[in-house]
């Protein structure tokens, strides 16, 4: 499963695809970055 972060959105790639604009996520997200596969993304204007 690959996970990225786009500013507080979290997109979760696989067989599904979940979007939740949720900071907090966005954090957790990065607290295990390379633990898992988890890609963290510059936000685009």
């Amino acid at each position: 499963m690959t996970v990225s972060v786009t500013e507080g959105v979290v997109a979760l790639g696989g067989a599904f695809h979940v979007r939740a604009p949720v900071p907090s996520l966005a954090r957790a997200a990065r607290a295990v970055e390379g633990v898992a596969d988890i890609r963290i993304e510059p936000a685009r204007p």
